[in-house]
Formats: structure tokens, C-alpha cells, sequence
């Protein structure tokens, strides 16, 4: 099984994983999924401009003391995602990858993302917290990683 990589914000000392949304993690991902278009978002104007940024595989030597020390922000790129293009490519995406359609699915029915619930229920219908419990039971991970990154600035929604 080959590497897996991050993208890394060492000036606010953040990352996500090239597969958050979805995509793969791999080499041949990098810049072709969901997540490059939040890292575009996040470097065009965003709150990560200017930034050192890095894509860090998982055999750099400095991977493990990113994960260790530095702030895991998949949830809030979910965010970053949601608040841009709702559910056009989220959706889709998490119809494939179950990790995701159990952050979707937590950050909707936590209600940490303005508007997430009622585009859930658009797009999965009403049953989606149903699913989204036997989902979390087929296929536990760790709920801390799905909560949003405390004390990090947000992705408005659109219009505000």
C-alpha cells in the first residue's frame, strides 16, 4: 500500500487529509478531489493565503509530529466545502465513501453547520439520521476527529 498524504498548513500549524471528502489518499490524488478544490478555496483569498503550506506524505519523518501537534481540520474543510457548493459534489461523493457521509451526517445532526441538517434531509431524505446511525455502527471512527477544529476561523455561508 503506497503513501497517504496531508495537505499542511505550517504557519497555523493545520492539515487535512487528501481523502476528508471523499477522495483518495494517495499520490495520484493530490490536486484531483474535493479537498484540492477547499485547499484552493482555502489559498485564494482564504484564510490560508499567503501561508507556508505542504503536502506531507505519511513516510515524511515529519508526519507523525504533524498529526501529533498540529490542529486536524477535515471537519471544518467539510464546512469550507459545504458552505461554497452545499451538497453538489459533497453529496455525491458521500453516497460512495462512508466516512464522509458520517461527518456529513454528525455535523448535521450535531448542527455545527448552518443549514447542513435541512440539505441532508433534501438530498438523503428524512431517513438520513437513521442511516447515518447504522453507518456509524457498520463503520466506527473516532468521533473526536469529526467535531469542528475549536478556535479556528470559520468558512461563512454564502450571503453572509
Amino acid at each position: 500500500m503506497g503513501a497517504s498524504y496531508d495537505y499542511v498548513n505550517h504557519s497555523t500549524k493545520e492539515y487535512f487529509s487528501i481523502g476528508a471528502l471523499g477522495g483518495g489518499t494517495g499520490h495520484r490524488d493530490v490536486g484531483r478531489n474535493l479537498e484540492a478544490r477547499v485547499l484552493g478555496l482555502l489559498l485564494k483569498g482564504g484564510r490560508w493565503a499567503g501561508d507556508r503550506i505542504e503536502i506531507v506524505g505519511d513516510t515524511d519523518p515529519l508526519w507523525e509530529k504533524i498529526v501529533e501537534t498540529y490542529v486536524d481540520i477535515a471537519a471544518n474543510a467539510i464546512e469550507t466545502a459545504f458552505y461554497h457548493d452545499r451538497l453538489k459534489d459533497l453529496g455525491p461523493a458521500a453516497e460512495r465513501d462512508d466516512p464522509l457521509f458520517i461527518r456529513l451526517g454528525y455535523l448535521a445532526t450535531t448542527k455545527q453547520v448552518q443549514g447542513l441538517h435541512a440539505a441532508m434531509i433534501e438530498y438523503f431524505g428524512k431517513g438520513y439520521p437513521k442511516r447515518f446511525k447504522e453507518t456509524c455502527e457498520n463503520y466506527p471512527i473516532r468521533i473526536k476527529y469529526l467535531d469542528l477544529a475549536p478556535d479556528r476561523p470559520r468558512f461563512a455561508p454564502r450571503g453572509q
